[in-house]
Order: structure tokens, then C-alpha cells, then sequence
């Protein structure tokens, strides 16, 4: 079972037993259309701290649909990683051997939107 990460005064810290979060992102999932599901397609990701887009995120990895009012929903983002294994959120892919370099890390989510 993973701990409740403590945020205060927006900084994350390390939960007792849980990971260190990457920080805080917002999804913005496409405005709805014809389809009653959310399309994981068109998904923009946002820094909670800069408002900037999160231009590096290919995969985003919500692992429960479901959560208890007292715990926060966090996420994975499979997305470009330095040569220390660091999350990349912008600027240009880092190359080892010939290929890209990334990584799968968690963050917790600040918001949940619907684009216009």
C-alpha cells in the first residue's frame, strides 16, 4: 500500500513508504464529441507550477479511476529522461547509444479539465 504523499505550501515531500513525485501536472482531456468515453488522444499535459505545457509526455497512466476523498490522484508520464534519469518536461530529447532516452514517473495531479 502506498503512503499519501504530505503537499504543503505546494511542495511536495516524499510519503512515508510512496514514491518522490516528480511534482504536479493538470490533464486537459479534448472537449467531448460523438464518443461517450474520454480519448487518451489529444490529451494536453500542463506544469501545475508554470502553466507551460508538458511537451515531452507520450504516455499518461492514471492507475485508478476511483479514489478516496481522504488520498490524491496522482499519475505516470512516460516521457523523455536526461542522462541521470531525470524527467524532461521540455527542450530536446537526450540520445544514448542511438536512441531516445525516457523514463516512466509519477506525479500527482493538481487538476482534471475539459478543454474548449
Amino acid at each position: 500500500m502506498q503512503a499519501t504523499p504530505e503537499v504543503a505550501d505546494g511542495k511536495v515531500r516524499r510519503g512515508k513508504d510512496g514514491p518522490a513525485y516528480c511534482g504536479r501536472v493538470i490533464i486537459e482531456w479534448p472537449a467531448p464529441g460523438r464518443s461517450p468515453v474520454l480519448p487518451a488522444w489529444g490529451c494536453a499535459i500542463f506544469d501545475a507550477e508554470t502553466g507551460k505545457p508538458v511537451a515531452t509526455a507520450e504516455k499518461i497512466t492514471i492507475p485508478a479511476v476511483t479514489a478516496s476523498a481522504a488520498e490524491v490522484i496522482t499519475c505516470e508520464l512516460t516521457m523523455f529522461a536526461d542522462e541521470d534519469g531525470n524527467p524532461v518536461r521540455d527542450g530536446k530529447p537526450h540520445i544514448r547509444d542511438g536512441e531516445v532516452i525516457t523514463g516512466t514517473f509519477p506525479f500527482l495531479v493538481a487538476e482534471m479539465r475539459v478543454g474548449q
